[in-house]
């Protein structure tokens, strides 16, 4: 039921199949279902309010199986357990930023109360999270919560409750022990002098609502359809403990669609508890006994009922002693699973709690630090950034050890998850591969104990990349995979033979997974979570991240392993996803678009794809010997440079002045990864120029909501470094950079930031971190950044970044061996010449194109002459005369002369590039026509006197 009416919304299926599918299933269920997508339009606007509603988090806690998210004032937003990937255990659904708790129940979640007894004998109540803003700044303000984390390089976060009038603080510490699926909450409540509080009883309040399943294609179902759950919630007195087990999910009338398995949780103090209340949810039903609303209310005697089964509203309290001026109190929120369905796993959640009880919280923050040290505390900083900006750096390095999740394993027996976030509001427990490549790629080249790389996760990540490749009938278990087998459209359509592919061609907004491709994204146990199919750039970046591992580490044994996946995607994109009529790669979903669509941004992403394929075919042949690799190699190198001239026919926009002329703005995966061209050319510094201004208005302010910046400062932050004259600066990229870590990162807090920010113009004008926040991907791309705009200390961080990517334009093929000239010449109209010697040092016959330059020295310098050569053989040279008119230039006093060489654009005549030309030079040409190319080899300057 949940996946097709995921469909229906989305544009996918035909109207009359829909139709039809209303009249046969349990239409009831749809509000439920669709509780974000049926008021979109409610939703969206550019004052604050989101598609998928508000992520209501500010950190992120956890143990690579256990996740912990909580809000900017305590609340318990995302429980996720049994991973990272699934499910949310935890009822909260925001719908408004603007609205309290964001429009949220306002029971949803777990947060913390007091009930005061005071010096006069009355009796008062507050929720902890009513006592004020988040950090206020205002000193006459008497009402606080503030949130940081208790070091650098670990998790442990510190929330401090204060109310002045009261005079009352809480600061309570929150971490996940490594080896324990427990969240502890250790709270310490302090009196001061001046208190008119005698006594105090400590409240812990939750909504767990257990999901034991997910859906497949509609990774929504454990926030969007919360009504729908229901489970057991008792009071078990020997272990003073609350435990929800035994959930039951109203599945509707085609039933659920994903693996079920067993949950349980429970919550209890470290001591004896003062009362209990075990009741429904008056949120969900009718229930007057709701421990929330009787709180609430002023009514602080709870009734102590022991079970309830449904929507559940849960509370317990523990006194504490003020006597002395403080006391302290613990509090454990355990979870449990097996993946065997209909378990009743009380027992062990109640084993859980016992555990936890005996655990020194000390010990615990020690071994967490450690634990997280070994991954993060080697990884290089950004040297002379800003406080913020490494602190924003150091919180992307831990977010991401705290998702991998290398024990879930699929049904090949691989395992090896990074999700692009744990909150599932917007629907981001999955692993994208086109987010996993940049994963990949900073993990491998910054993370570990000495920051040279975690080369053990990138190659088990990517072998499970592989084992989900389409390839059914491939070699089992490793790489037989049939993605197909998940797309059956609701079970509407069947998933065998020509259905699936009649239905997405009959259907435009449809899609399906062709062979050599993968899925839109996963979960953590490989099945399928997003509704896409094959979508273009992630099978590009597949073939991209499995190569690049490879120029890491040079581990033969690895390419070999991988290899066949490779091979894969280039001959799909080669043979299968060729747009005949233009040259261009086949129309496709790209970057979670439903429609097929044929942009920059699946071009860009397909050539980097297709000099992955060539260059990792290329090393095939150099490891085996074999002939077969080198043919690959030829042929996923023709298709390349093929794709590149379609390129720059029907992408470039020379009135614009960048690549997205068909469709779509200047995309910086022109930049990076693609490198269509190298930096300092024309083209390339026209299209910087457009990205640039594209971000511009972010960080001067002019903006109110904005996302992925960092995806344009990197390809910036290259160009700046690797040109002589850039076209945009290091110091703007850097202040692009600030600008991230002051305003999008949570920085007055907790650093994280989500996928984009808005800014808050109902409000105070404040731009806030949106979008499922922390946001692993959104946060990686900032580290990444941060490196390239300010490198580390030993000023070796940047180098790492340009391994095979930027290398394609560092090949010396070409050098000038001299430069010769008259000393002077007249600037009153004599033609002035320099004679240059240019060596081929390339394998294979090449044209090559030469650029004069000129100008007053140390200032600017123009293009005076340009010529091309004819054919020079490997190895050959030619001496090669440039002639100008100095009377045109009014130019006097010393002058720069500059030549410089590029591959120039073949005519023909000068031979074919064969098999082995390629693999022995995988980044050469192969095509007669092909753009021309700048070499970085050393050109020669020399100083002439002009007189007038």
């Amino acid at each position: 039921m949940s996946r097709f009416l995921w469909y229906a919304l989305s544009g996918i299926g035909g109207l009359l199949l829909i139709s039809a599918a209303f009249l046969a299933v349990n239409v009831a269920e749809a509000p439920k279902i669709a509780c974000s997508a049926a008021e979109m339009e409610k939703k969206k606007n550019r004052s604050g309010r989101e598609v998928w509603g508000p992520t209501d988090l500010n950190a992120q806690i956890g143990n690579q199986k256990l996740l912990v998210g909580t809000n900017q004032k305590g609340t318990l937003t995302v429980f996720k357990y049994p991973n990272p990937s699934y499910a949310d255990q935890i009822k909260h659904h925001a719908f408004d930023r603007r609205a309290p708790y964001y429009g949220s129940d306002p029971n949803a979640g777990a947060f913390l109360g007091v009930i005061m007894k005071m010096e006069d004998g009355s009796t008062k109540f507050d929720w902890l999270r009513e006592w004020g803003p988040l950090s206020t700044k205002n000193p006459e303000y008497g009402d606080h919560v503030n949130q940081r984390w208790r070091s650098k390089s670990s998790d442990a976060l510190i929330t401090e409750f204060s109310n002045d009038t009261l005079g009352l603080n809480v600061r309570v510490t929150s971490t996940v022990p490594r080896g324990e699926d427990v969240f502890i909450r250790d709270i310490t409540v302090e009196r001061t002098s001046q208190s008119s509080v005698s006594g105090i009883e400590l409240v812990s309040y939750e909504n767990f609502n257990l999901v034991e399943d997910k859906d497949e294609l509609a990774p929504t179902q454990d926030w969007c359809s919360e009504g729908e759950n229901g489970e057991t919630a008792t009071y078990v007195h020997p272990t003073d403990a609350v435990v929800h087990a035994s959930p039951d999910r109203d599945h509707g009338w085609l039933g659920q669609s994903g693996a079920e398995f067993s949950i349980a949780t429970a919550m209890a103090f470290d001591g004896k508890s003062s009362q209990h209340q075990v009741s429904g949810d008056d949120y969900r039903g009718d229930h007057s006994n709701d421990p929330y609303r009787l709180l609430s209310e002023g009514d602080t005697n709870l009734p102590g009922q022991d079970q309830f089964r449904g929507q559940t509203s849960v509370a317990l309290t523990k006194t504490l002693d003020l006597e002395d001026g403080q006391d302290q109190a613990r509090l454990y929120f355990a979870a449990a699973s097996a993946p065997t369905p209909g378990k009743d796993l009380s027992d062990a959640v109640i084993q859980k709690i016992e555990t936890a009880r005996s655990l020194s919280l000390q010990q615990v923050l020690q071994e967490k630090r450690r634990w997280f040290e070994q991954y993060v505390q080697g990884a290089p900083m950004p040297a002379g950034a800003s406080e913020n900006v490494s602190r924003v750096s150091r919180r992307s390095l831990v977010s991401v050890v705290q998702v991998w999740d290398d024990q879930t394993q699929n049904e090949h027996g691989f395992g090896g998850n990074l999700v692009a976030s744990i909150a599932t509001q917007g629907p981001y427990g999955a692993d994208w591969i086109r987010d996993g490549a940049y994963f990949n790629y900073m993990l491998d080249r910054y993370f570990g104990p000495e920051g040279d790389g975690l080369h053990k996760w990138v190659a088990q990540h990517n072998r499970w990349y592989m084992s989900l490749q389409q390839n059914p009938g491939g070699p089992c278990p490793e790489h037989c995979h049939d993605n197909m087998q998940d797309y059956d459209f609701a079970g509407l359509i069947p998933s065998f033979g020509p259905f699936p592919e009649w239905f997405a061609q009959s259907t435009p907004t449809a899609s399906v997974v062709p062979r050599g491709g993968w899925a839109m994204n996963y979960y953590a146990d490989g099945q399928v979570a997003g509704p896409l199919g094959g979508e273009i750039d992630e099978t590009a970046y597949g073939a991209w991240t499995l190569w690049d591992h490879y120029t890491v580490t040079e581990n033969e044994s690895y390419l070999r392993r991988v290899y066949p996946a490779i091979r894969l995607v280039g001959e799909y994109l080669t043979e299968d996803c060729v747009d005949e009529s233009t040259g261009l790669q086949c129309s496709r979903p790209e970057d979670d678009n439903f429609e097929h669509t044929q942009t920059i941004v699946g071009g860009a992403s397909v050539y980097r794809g297709l000099a992955s394929a060539t260059k990792a075919a290329a090393a095939m042949h150099r490891i085996t010997g074999k002939s077969r690799y080198a043919d690959q190699a030829l042929r996923y190198a023709r298709r390349r440079d093929a794709l590149g001239q379609a390129i720059e026919k029907h992408y470039w926009d020379g009135e614009e002045g960048y690549y997205g002329r068909r469709k779509g703005s200047p995309r910086p995966r022109a930049a990076m990864p693609a490198f269509l061209r190298p930096v300092d050319d024309p083209r390339m510094e026209n299209h910087l120029k457009s990205m640039w201004s594209n971000v511009r208005p972010t960080f001067e302010g002019k903006e109110d909501q904005g996302l992925y910046e960092a995806k344009e400062l990197i390809g910036l932050g290259i160009a700046a470094r690797e040109s002589e004259n850039p076209v945009v600066g290091l110091d703007k990229v850097r202040k692009g950079v600030n600008w991230i870590a002051d305003h999008h990162a949570r920085s007055n807090s907790t650093y994280v930031m989500g996928e984009q920010w808005v800014r808050e113009t109902y409000a105070d004008g404040e731009v806030d971190s949106a979008v499922s926040q922390p946001h692993v991907w959104e946060q990686l791309l900032f580290y990444m950044t941060s490196l390239i705009a300010y490198d580390d200390p030993a000023g070796s961080a940047y180098d790492k970044i340009g391994n095979d990517v930027y290398e394609t334009w560092r090949k010396h093929d070409a050098e000038i061996t001299s430069l010769d000239a008259e000393d002077s010449f007249s600037a009153s109209g004599d033609t002035a010449e320099v004679e240059a010697i240019v060596t081929n040092e390339a394998s294979v016959a090449q044209r090559y194109h030469l650029k004069l330059k000129t100008g007053e020295a140390g200032g600017k310098l123009r293009t005076s002459a340009a010529m091309d050569t004819k054919p020079l053989p490997p190895g050959g040279s030619r001496r090669v005369s440039l002639k100008w008119d100095t009377g045109d230039d009014r130019i006097s006093g010393q002058q720069e002369v500059r030549v410089e060489v590029w591959r120039a654009t073949a005519t023909g005549g000068d031979g074919e590039v064969g098999p082995t030309d390629v693999a022995n030079q995988p980044t050469s040409l192969s095509a007669k026509q092909y753009r021309r190319v700048r070499l970085d080899s050393d050109t020669l300057t020399q100083a002439f006197e002009a007189s007038r």
